[in-house]
């Protein structure tokens, strides 16, 4: 990036009802980062409403666009006992190089519980939330019919190692249509999804890793 160029960007964050202010009296002004300085000028603020109100309807199939690099972990299937967490928590087997629907669910699944209010949590009596993603990564491959797809992988540079080398991950971009079968699944990502149609799916959300886009009842499935 060359001194001088002008960028666009969309800045998507969860953010409390009585903290919206504070956004919008956000002020234009240079301001000074790891990469340098830069001059900010915010255009306009969007508010999408809250959390209780969001849903999509899958129940037609759906279908989600990967529009950036998407970084996910096949290790998040790994049944969360702690003897068998433990034993694997080190091994490295990368990032999944195809949306797999159960490693999509979990993540957006982890992503709602981590922003929503106690009682607005996804999950089952008596389940913690780890517990409660695995069933869903289980259930929703299982039970997850995939319609179609085109799928790339590509490198992602995602920063520097303590040595000053460039740190690279495969992710993928492209689209894959699908339509669940299992009722507890959808009726969760239906929540879920909503919200990761915003905030993205994956690691890596922060420097703009794994921008979504779901459409509801394509007309593949009609």
């Amino acid at each position: 990036m060359r001194a001088g160029s002008r960028l666009t960007s969309r800045v998507s964050s969860y953010i409390p009802k009585d903290h919206l202010e504070n956004i919008i009296s956000f002020s234009d002004g240079i301001y000074s980062t790891p990469y340098g300085e830069f001059r900010v000028s915010l255009d306009r603020v969007e508010v999408i409403g809250d959390l209780r109100s969001l849903s999509i309807d899958l129940s037609k199939g759906f279908r989600i666009v990967f529009i950036t690099p998407t970084l996910i972990s096949p290790k998040i299937m790994i049944p969360p006992l702690r003897k068998i967490m433990d034993r694997y928590k080190s091994a490295r087997v990368g990032y999944a190089t195809f949306p797999i629907p159960g490693l999509i669910y979990s993540y957006a699944l982890r992503l709602w519980n981590k922003v929503a209010p106690e009682d607005l949590m996804l999950t089952r009596p008596n389940d913690r939330d780890d517990i409660y993603s695995y069933r869903i990564a289980v259930m929703g491959t299982a039970l997850t019919e995939i319609i179609d797809h085109r799928i790339n992988v590509k490198t992602v540079i995602i920063g520097r190692d303590d040595k000053g080398r460039l740190r690279k991950s495969r992710g993928f971009v492209g689209y894959i249509i699908l339509n669940t079968h299992h009722k507890s699944s959808r009726k969760a990502m239906e929540k879920a999804l909503a919200l990761a149609k915003h905030l993205g799916i994956g690691r890596g959300r922060g420097i703009g890793l794994g921008e979504v886009d779901i459409t509801p009842k394509h007309p593949v499935l009609q």
